[in-house]
């Protein structure tokens, strides 16, 4: 090995005898300190990548991951504060961006979020202010859809209909017909194709609903108009019923009550037109009875005149009792107590006619009224049951209480007799009016007039060989 060389410029070599063994051995400590110093520098290089890492981009990372982490919980005041100027700080930057503007949106939105919900309010206010005119109007108001079901019905509507149906909510039309009678049905059709043809407001028309023997007929004012959606096309249609029951009762007694003022007037005037030669006459005959035998021809002659005198004289004072006002005195009764002792008085006729009484008075009923009154609209009541039975029958009387209203106490006169026909019910009140060959028109003339001086009204019913129902309700309370 030339290890330099000489002044003279001579090689210095420097001759070495090395074995192939040793020589081997050298290279493989040679080898292996490499290989130590290769993973030492590996070793540091990893550490310091490792530190590097996490205290410079592991821990900007997280503080990223951090940050989103409080953007989740709702903290969209939150900003990172790192800015360096490499792709993390630019990162950041969008970071920042983003927050700002889901904290404007998140603003926004709680600004119209603040604004819906007093919108909501106001509407939820306006539905409840409706929904209690809707409650609190008498008027009975459904709406029906387009397929003929009744989709909404305010309070004053379920509560008539509850005896009718068990529910209005999906009521169809047609069946809400079937409640109807004949006439009521026929003019609900011709109102709803007027309706349906005329693309306008029905006008306005009646409905009779028969509400059972205890309760009469309640008659209603309807009318019928579009509903209509947004764009004013008809989406269903609303009805409305307003119970006029009670104007028409006060009608008819205002209509009576002035019939009967004329026909008072005029019969008052008649009869003591007649009065004195009916004195007169029956004086007379009585002279005759007196001055004839009874064995004499003659006598019977006398006898009828006497007899048809006194009825006539009987049919004047009933005249001038229908004409004249009396005098009356309301106290609370009990209604036995006035029933029972018609009904002694009557037991001999009716029992000469084979016509049995039965009384249903459910305990103590009170009723406001004239006693002496009405216990001649109950004479008035079974003599008319008694004569409308010649072959014997039954009288039942049922008193039953309203227990809606609490206002009447209503009692039904039912006989077995022969009827009437639906024109002789249309008069039977009217004075003069009457189907017997030796009546006076004037015993149902009467009790009209008796019970509307209380405030009270009477229906009658009646089928052709099927008996007649009189119905009277009689006020528990004295009106006015």
């Amino acid at each position: 090995i030339e290890v330099g060389t000489t002044p003279e410029h001579e090689p210095i070599r420097v001759f070495c005898n090395l074995s192939q063994e040793k020589m081997l051995s050298l290279l493989e400590d040679a080898r292996t300190q490499t290989f130590q110093l290769t993973i030492f520098t590996l070793t540091i290089s990893i550490l310091l990548a490792i530190i590097f890492s996490e205290r410079v981009l592991t821990s900007r990372i997280r503080n990223i991951r951090d940050g989103a982490g409080r953007i989740t919980q709702g903290d969209l005041s939150f900003r990172l504060l790192d800015k360096r100027p490499d792709e993390l700080g630019d990162l950041s930057g969008s970071f920042n961006e983003m927050a700002a503007t889901l904290e404007a949106n998140r603003d926004r939105l709680l600004l119209q979020n603040e604004e819906l919900q007093v919108y909501l309010e106001s509407l939820e206010n306006m539905k409840t202010y409706i929904q209690n005119i809707l409650t609190s109007l008498p008027t009975c108001l459904m709406t029906w859809n387009n397929s003929g079901k009744c989709v909404t019905a305010n309070s004053a509507s379920e509560k008539i209909f509850k005896e009718h149906f068990k529910t209005l909510q999906g009521l169809s039309i047609l069946r809400f017909l079937r409640s109807l009678n004949d006439k009521s049905r026929k003019t609900f059709l011709k109102a709803l194709r007027a309706l349906l043809s005329e693309r306008s407001r029905s006008i306005p028309f009646e409905l009779d609903f028969d509400r059972g023997t205890t309760k009469g007929v309640q008659i209603f004012q309807c009318g019928l108009s579009f509903l209509r959606n947004a764009t004013n096309d008809p989406d269903g249609m609303i009805l409305t019923l307003e119970d006029i029951t009670e104007r028409r009762i006060i009608e008819q007694q205002l209509y009576h009550s002035d019939k009967l003022s004329s026909i008072g007037t005029l019969a008052a005037s008649v009869a003591h037109e007649i009065k004195n030669p009916l004195a007169s006459i029956k004086t007379l005959g009585q002279l005759l009875q007196e001055d004839v035998p009874p064995q004499d021809s003659k006598r019977e002659y006398i006898d009828v005149i006497v007899s048809e005198v006194n009825r006539l004289n009987n049919v004047v004072e009933q005249l001038l009792k229908f004409a004249k006002p009396e005098e009356s005195c309301f106290k609370s009764v009990d209604l036995s107590d006035l029933i029972k002792p018609v009904i002694s008085l009557i037991r001999h006729e009716s029992d000469r006619h084979k016509v049995q009484i039965l009384c249903d008075i459910p305990g103590r009923v009170e009723i406001h009224v004239d006693a002496e009154k009405i216990k001649q609209v109950f004479l008035n009541l079974f003599f008319n049951a008694i004569q409308a039975m010649p072959n014997g029958g039954t009288i039942r009387v049922n008193v039953l209480e309203d227990f809606e209203s609490k206002q009447w106490v209503i009692c039904n006169v039912e006989d077995e007799g022969s009827g009437m026909s639906k024109e002789v019910q249309e008069k039977v009140f009217e004075p003069f009016f009457t189907t017997k060959q030796r009546g006076t028109g004037l015993g149902l003339a009467i009790v009209k007039k008796i019970i509307d001086l209380h405030g009270g009204k009477i229906e009658v019913k009646s089928l052709l060989s099927m008996g007649t129902t009189f119905t009277l309700y009689l006020p528990r309370q004295r009106k006015g």
